[in-house]
């Protein structure tokens, strides 16, 4: 097994595709931070003392108008009844942060970029490990592999470990250097502290996780469609479709979509909004935004089941099928 694993992983190296989406992670991962840098930029001199101009200009108005009473009645009433979600009454005074530009976070951006990147990672995974197997069955070459190697479990076994061990490598290194430049940049223009690395690290392990997750996906749902275009086409259609159409229609369904699971197993558990309406005593109904938690348990168990069962599906179908 292991002489096999060996030679799939200088297969998969030895892929134009592979090298080529390479290339776009690393320019992507470059222009991601490009606009780190240029997001937290401070504003130039006179804009910040616009800026400043305008915040006195706008707390000494709302002080004119009465504005501290109107805040504490705000917090007396949200006091009696309590709502879910932020405080309105929080942004009723004026503050310096509401004027100008803030100063970059590394605690509050990197979670965002980190993970945006880790889509990335998972889009490129997936079409690299489909395009690995799906060349084989376009070109015959994985008929002709097996004549070598008769033992069909072993063969596959090995792609699938060759297309999440050959995505290891870049992910992380991409990665790594997407969070060290970012915090370097932060370091310079705005502030690093407050930063809890436990965050940042957990969502780094579980990008990885992803990344290797949908390389081998992506030789599964190829060799089960037997085509790279195929491959791409049905992720594709799935996020137009079921994600894009199916997905903002049918309000409950959401907890069971690929990706805001994907969104749960990033960030450690999420937040969803539902609608619900109710029917009010002047008849008609009213409706509202409820929010919803979504936990990683959750989305931990439903994607490694889907994961299962298609990694189950393709063994049996590749171990059957004939390959010519």
């Amino acid at each position: 097994m292991r002489r096999l694993v060996k030679v799939e992983l200088r297969r998969f190296f030895s892929r134009r595709l592979a090298m080529v989406a390479a290339l776009a992670a690393v320019v992507i991962s470059g222009l991601i931070l490009f606009a780190a840098w240029n997001e937290a930029k401070p504003l130039p001199e006179a804009e910040r003392q616009a800026a400043a101009r305008n915040y006195q200009q706008a707390h000494d108005e709302w002080l004119r108008s009465d504005g501290p009473k109107q805040l504490a009645d705000c917090k007396a009433n949200e006091a009696q009844n309590p709502a879910p979600g932020e405080s309105p009454c929080e942004y009723m005074e004026p503050r310096p942060e509401f004027f100008g530009k803030p100063d970059a976070v590394f605690a509050e951006i990197a979670p965002d970029i980190l993970t945006g990147l880790s889509y990335l990672l998972a889009f490129i995974a997936f079409l690299v490990g489909a395009g690995f197997i799906g060349a084989e069955y376009s070109t015959g070459s994985l008929g002709n592999w097996l004549t070598f190697e008769p033992r069909r479990l072993r063969v596959y076994g090995s792609k699938l470990v060759a297309a999440g061990v050959g995505t290891l490598p870049l992910a992380a290194a991409l990665l790594a250097v997407v969070t060290g430049g970012l915090w370097l940049i932060v370091d310079q223009l705005g502030t690093t502290a407050g930063t809890h690395w436990s965050v940042i690290l957990g969502i780094l392990g579980r990008s990885l996780a992803l990344a290797v997750a949908a390389g081998v996906l992506g030789v599964v749902v190829a060799s089960l469609l037997r085509h790279t275009a195929a491959a791409i086409g049905l992720a594709f259609g799935y996020l137009v479709i079921v994600e894009g159409i199916f997905g903002s229609a049918l309000n409950n369904a959401r907890p069971w979509l690929v990706k805001l699971n994907m969104d749960a197993w990033l960030t450690h558990g999420t937040t969803y909004y539902q609608e619900r309406c109710a029917s009010v005593p002047e008849g008609g109904y009213q409706c509202s935004q409820v929010e919803k938690w979504l936990p990683f348990t959750h989305s931990a168990i439903y994607l490694g089941v889907i994961a299962a069962v298609l990694l189950l599906l393709s063994t049996v179908v590749f171990r059957r099928r004939d390959i010519t």
